[in-house]
């Protein structure tokens, strides 16, 4: 029921318990650690923005405030807030958990699972919103401008890639129905000159017919597409590998 919420603090970096299988357990020190380097980063961040909004000078041109007013709401109320979030999961671990299990105590009393599971569904249908959100609102318009027309351009090259590969495949299969279709006449009782000249359709066909190539590196036929997404993935994997190391 609780695991929405806390997934949520979890990325956020302030787990005030962890829940894994259905049990609750107090946070290791590895979550400390964690919401240690969240709150001093979030804090310094805060002190970073009210900074720069000082010197710059635009709390006075922008946001028609002083800068006592400015200190205040840009970096002593969510510091504060930080400061208080830290303290509780520090301290008060335990107590969070406790009141999880009295909660859940007094839920059970009720032993109503329909309004659990709709109450369930309604924290995921929230949590998946906030993310769309976020994504939507922070991450989409930084990258809009130069990732949507390059997105579209690589969607047009597979597509095709695709059609090409479908089209010469069925063109393919019609050179191997042409080619069966002349070793059934020949066995056939057909004159000694239609029988040279499906002869000739197939040896010609064993000594100069090949399927296109692309650089000579994989064929353009069905297999097309998987070739393309393998060779992207081999790139991909040879890049991160010269990044990483």
């Amino acid at each position: 029921m609780l695991l929405p919420l806390n997934l949520m603090l979890s990325i956020l970096g302030y787990p005030k318990y962890k829940i894994r299988d259905n049990f609750i357990t107090p946070n290791s020190y590895l979550e400390y650690i964690w919401a240690v380097f969240i709150s001093l980063l979030s804090i310094s961040l805060f002190f970073y923005r009210s900074y720069d909004r000082y010197v710059s000078k635009k709390i006075n041109d922008y946001l028609m405030a002083n800068n006592n007013f400015a200190l205040i709401t840009d970096f002593l109320v969510p510091s504060l807030g930080i400061i208080v979030m830290f303290i509780s999961i520090l301290f008060q671990s335990r107590q969070n958990i406790k009141f999880v299990l009295i909660f859940l105590s007094v839920h059970r009393l009720h032993d109503d699972q329909q309004v659990t599971k709709r109450f369930i569904f309604c924290n995921w249908i929230i949590v998946s919103f906030a993310f769309i959100y976020i994504i939507y609102a922070e991450v989409i318009p930084v990258i809009a401008s130069d990732f949507i027309p390059y997105f579209m351009i690589l969607f047009k090259n597979i597509f095709v890639a695709f059609l090409l590969s479908f089209e010469l495949e069925k063109f393919y299969k019609a050179v191997d129905i042409i080619q069966e279709t002349c070793r059934t006449r020949l066995i056939s009782s057909y004159t000694e000159t239609e029988k040279r000249f499906y002869k000739n359709i197939n040896r010609l066909h064993q000594t100069h017919f090949n399927k296109m190539s692309v650089c000579r590196m994989f064929y353009l036929d069905a297999a097309l597409p998987l070739n393309i997404f393998a060779l992207i993935t081999n790139y991909i994997i040879v890049l991160l590998q010269f990044t990483l190391s």
